[in-house]
């Protein structure tokens, strides 16, 4: 938990309806009780409920070198917190995310997770 206010990057990984990955930035991640964490972030779907009824999802926090912790979850509540209008989309032509939403997430792992550089081929 301590790793959140040090965070410099904080991503969400779902699953959408059609079983696409979608990985997504967080604007905000605030402690709310023991193994709950309140992720509020520009998403175009809540979390996929899975066979169990259970959206699972996965919330990355790294610092600037790409090592931190991968926290597996799942999300007990989701609330729409602010609603676009698409006039955006229609002046830039560019496809954003409508709803900002506040998703209540139950942490049931936390792992190590970092980045490794993979060897440059030599020719």
């Amino acid at each position: 938990m301590q790793m959140i206010g040090r965070a410099r990057h904080i991503l969400l990984a779902t699953v959408d309806e059609t079983g696409t990955p979608r990985l997504t930035p967080v604007e905000e991640c605030t402690q709310a009780g023991e193994g709950r964490l309140v992720v509020r972030a520009w998403i175009e779907v809540p979390p996929l409920e899975n066979r169990g009824g259970k959206s699972q999802m996965v919330l990355l926090l790294l610092d600037e070198q790409g090592r931190g912790y991968q926290l597996i979850g799942h999300t007990l509540r989701s609330l729409d917190a602010a609603v676009l209008d698409g006039l955006a989309e229609i002046e830039e032509q560019t496809h954003f995310p409508q709803v900002e939403r506040d998703i209540l997430m139950q942490v049931e792992a936390v792992e190590d997770f970092h980045f490794t550089q993979a060897p440059v081929p030599r020719g």
